[in-house]
C-alpha cells in the first residue's frame, strides 16, 4: 500500500516485535485523530453518506431511528468531526 511508517517513533525498521509496533502505531493514530478529526463540512458529507449506505436497505420509517443508533455508536471526538 506504500504507508511510510516513518513517522512512527521507531522508525520505519527499528521496531523490537509486533507488540511495540502496534503500540507505536496507536499512540501515532491517536495524535492524528486528534489533529485531522476536527469539524470540518467534508468530514460532515462524509458521514452523512456513510450513513446514508448504512441505513439504505431499511424501511422509511426505520431510517430516523436508525440514524440516532449509528450516532451512538461513535466516539466523541467522530461525532463531533462530523458535525
Amino acid at each position: 500500500m506504500g504507508i511510510s511508517f516513518t513517522p512512527l517513533a521507531s522508525g520505519p525498521s527499528g521496531f523490537r516485535d509486533g507488540l511495540q509496533f502496534t503500540e507505536k502505531l496507536r499512540v501515532w493514530s491517536e495524535t492524528y485523530e486528534e489533529r485531522f478529526m476536527v469539524p470540518d463540512k467534508w468530514n460532515n458529507k462524509l458521514a452523512d453518506e456513510t450513513v446514508a449506505i448504512l441505513v439504505y436497505n431499511l424501511p422509511e420509517w426505520l431510517k430516523g431511528p436508525a440514524r440516532k443508533v449509528v450516532a451512538t455508536l461513535m466516539d466523541e471526538r467522530l461525532r463531533k468531526a462530523m458535525m
